[in-house]
């Protein structure tokens, strides 16, 4: 998915355009390419179910350490005799560290400032918890496989290699390991935790906001280019007429095609070919009048439904079949709970107003007053 939006990275598509229009008039809600990719990267990579990327790197790096001359490994030399010797000094290191590692873990996590769910998912999402922990178990696991593999592996070369590989694995999840004491440690302080919870609920906000902004300038754009064309816009008298068919038939051979029965489905509209719809525009507006209806990026649709149309031509399969390849839909993304902080946050005003705690209420209030700052500089209403 990711990969075919950075080809529909363009001027022909009706989202590019839009986000445009978002960067020059609301910088405040607008990441930039390198912005989005860098957050889009960044769940993927530390997602908790990425145990199997976090092991495919540690494979690599053992690859890259064995098969090519890497300059930072030679600055270590063993000799294969130390190498064998080595090799158990740093599984039983690195397994001393995890397991001294997770106690202090606990213990921190225990005592944490504020003992709240919500609390808990940032602090697993800030501190990288899950993705530290697969490293370390994935270094442990090669470290001990090695140790098997010592009269196994003829090579001392190589063997050496890989010892040398390995202890540079240990030395990282050192530094991974003391980030993650770092940041554990950052939430026993509830002025910080409350901090954390302001940056969430405002990054939570822009997405909110900006979702809101490529609906309504989808919806302009979209019109704007309808409105030049001089094409009416389809209303309740037009959908009266009983011998108008308002959706795109079928393949004519007896059974839908794969596409049809994709298409038959509502589906959320993802993005839209302006130049498509221009080259349409320009083939049948000389057999008559053009009525379309409206557009709206991120809103259900119904993709077989002639949104554009000529009554007195009716669209024929090339250009059915041109209307359906100008338009990008698919099954809205199912989430449990899309503004999770704005309903914590909505909790806690409604829970310190009961119990009178004025001086909690105060982080809670700044995060709502630049929340809908931002608002009113989109011009969205609350």
């Amino acid at each position: 998915m990711f990969l075919l939006q950075l080809f529909r990275n363009h001027e022909n598509w009706l989202r590019y355009r839009v986000k445009r229009m978002i960067a020059v008039k609301h910088k405040d809600v607008f990441d930039s390419n390198f912005q989005s990719v860098k957050k889009r990267c960044t769940q993927y990579f530390f997602n908790r179910n990425r145990w199997w990327l976090i092991l495919l790197l540690v494979i690599i790096a053992y690859t890259v350490g064995v098969s090519i001359d890497v300059k930072y490994l030679n600055i270590l030399s063993l000799s294969n005799l130390s190498a064998k010797i080595i090799i158990d000094q740093r599984a039983t290191n690195v397994a001393t560290i995890i397991s001294m590692t997770l106690a202090v873990v606990g213990f921190l996590i225990g005592n944490i400032a504020i003992k709240e769910s919500q609390t808990y998912k940032l602090l697993f999402t800030n501190s990288k918890l899950y993705p530290i922990i697969y490293f370390t178990l994935s270094t442990i696991g090669s470290l001990m496989i090695i140790s098997l593999l010592r009269d196994s592996v003829t090579s001392e070369f190589i063997y050496s290699r890989l010892v040398i590989t390995g202890t540079y694995l240990v030395i990282v999840v050192l530094l991974l390991i003391g980030y993650l004491f770092r940041t554990i440690i950052h939430f026993t302080d509830a002025k910080k935790i409350h901090n954390f919870l302001h940056l969430e609920f405002i990054e939570e906000g822009k997405r909110n906001l900006y979702t809101i902004l490529i609906e309504k300038y989808s919806k302009i754009e979209y019109d704007r280019l309808m409105n030049d064309k001089s094409i009416k816009r389809r209303n309740f008298f037009d959908d009266l007429d009983f011998n108008f068919d308002g959706r795109l038939p079928l393949e004519d051979n007896g059974m839908a095609t794969e596409l049809d029965d994709l298409l038959a489905q509502d589906k959320v509209l993802l993005d839209v070919n302006m130049v498509d719809i221009e080259y349409y525009i320009s083939l049948k507006q000389k057999q008559g009048q053009l009525y379309y209806s409206e557009l709206q990026l991120g809103q259900f649709f119904d993709a077989q439904s002639q949104y554009l149309s000529c009554t007195d031509s009716p669209n024929s399969k090339a250009e059915q079949k041109l209307l359906r390849n100008s338009l990008v839909v698919r099954k809205k993304n199912v989430v449990d709970d899309p503004f999770p902080m704005r309903k914590y946050f909505d909790q806690k005003l409604e829970e310190y107003s009961q119990e009178g705690k004025h001086k909690n209420l105060e982080p809670i209030l700044q995060s709502y007053l630049e929340y809908y700052s931002l608002q009113m500089k989109c011009e969205v209403k609350p």
